[in-house]
């Protein structure tokens, strides 16, 4: 892939190192969800089973649990699904419940809650355990983890503790989830639609949130929608191509948002990437309040996407699975009036000589 950039710069190369310096909680959270998909465990009963009067179960009252987790102090929020894994340091606030949506808006903090999805609470109160941080975590029905808020060093112990006195719920039981694990299903095949109103439609469009609109009208997965949007609007570049592009938006400085989504909750980074490492089977992004890990073997396709708004065309760049879910997104910087950086366009259109459709 060649980009024309302002510094007209090819990207340094990635660092790869023998030893990864990331904490050993980093690498055991991977390998935690690993093993409770091999075993067939949930994520919430593998915590039980590991950890056993290590965890307290709360009471699910979102209205009042999620802006008390606001004077925790300086946290980390973790939302992942099976092959990114996103973290954020900073503090929770504006904790907004309307219906089965929820907003938390802080410091280093963007989270966007689905919470028809969020059954259970979680609190892990054992100290110096392998297997988690202590902190709260949220679970489907199933068990299935949608976002996890962890203690730091700089966290309010007292205030946890309070926290968890206040919301203890009954005693954990074997009982304690009634579902088994959700198995993913696989993607839909493309349906029969009106190619031409689709585009018609897609060229309407005059909000981000038009899109989900518009797969609800034709009853259509995103990639699918993607699939059939025609040129001008969206198309695929390779895996290597998307995380080339990570490379060159770390080495232009870009400001950029990544959004990274579980079955409950969309958690989205503002600023800049921080450097970039490959190690094993992930790509790692690093600074001092955000992470993220990408497992290489679980991205099958890159879309560049184009959607039009009242306020100019919004391009992002998206990564799915093998299993057509969609694993993560990221935009450019848009300024108040909601016009994106034209750098990032720029970015992106360089793509164009990358496209596998």
């Amino acid at each position: 892939m060649r980009v024309l950039s302002s510094s007209s710069a090819e990207p340094a190369p990635m660092a790869r190192t023998q030893a990864d310096p990331e904490p050993a909680a980093r690498a055991e959270r991977r390998t935690r969800h690993d093993l409770a998909s091999r075993t067939g465990l949930s994520d919430a009963r593998l915590l039980m089973r590991e950890l056993g009067d290590g965890l307290v179960r709360l009471r699910p009252n979102w209205d009042e649990l999620l802006p008390a987790l606001e004077s925790l102090g300086t946290v980390r929020a973790v939302t992942r699904n099976a092959h990114v894994i996103h973290q954020s340091v900073g503090s929770l606030g504006h904790a907004h419940v309307r219906e089965d949506m929820g907003w938390l808006v802080g410091s280093g903090m963007d989270l966007r809650l689905m919470l028809g999805r969020w059954h259970h609470a979680l609190a892990v109160v054992a100290r110096d355990n392998p297997m988690a941080e202590r902190g709260v975590y949220f679970f489907d029905a199933d068990g299935s983890q949608v976002h996890g808020v962890e203690l730091t060093s700089e966290s309010s112990q007292g205030v946890f503790a309070a926290l968890v006195t206040r919301f203890r719920g009954p005693r954990l039981t074997p009982e304690f989830l009634s579902c088994a694990p959700v198995v993913q299903s696989p993607a839909r095949r493309i349906p029969l639609v009106d190619i031409v109103d689709l585009r018609v439609r897609w060229d309407a469009m005059g909000e981000p949130g038009d899109f989900s609109d518009l797969l609800v009208h034709f009853g259509m997965t995103r990639l699918n929608a993607l699939r059939l949007a025609g040129p001008g609007r969206a198309f695929s570049v390779g895996v290597e191509s998307g995380c080339t592009l990570l490379e060159y938006i770390r080495d232009e400085a870009l400001s950029v948002e990544v959004h990274v989504a579980s079955v409950g909750a969309v958690q989205i980074h503002h600023g800049y990437v921080g450097s970039f490492r490959e190690a094993d089977d992930w790509w790692r992004i690093r600074n001092p309040r955000f992470s993220l890990d990408l497992r290489r073997a679980g991205l099958a396709e890159v879309w560049v996407v184009r959607r039009p708004t009242h306020r100019g065309p919004v391009h992002s760049l998206e990564w799915y699975g093998f299993d057509g879910s969609l694993l993560m997104q990221i935009f450019g910087h848009r300024s108040t009036g909601g016009v994106e950086d034209a750098r990032w366009r720029h970015l992106l259109g360089s793509l164009e000589g990358d496209r596998t459709d």
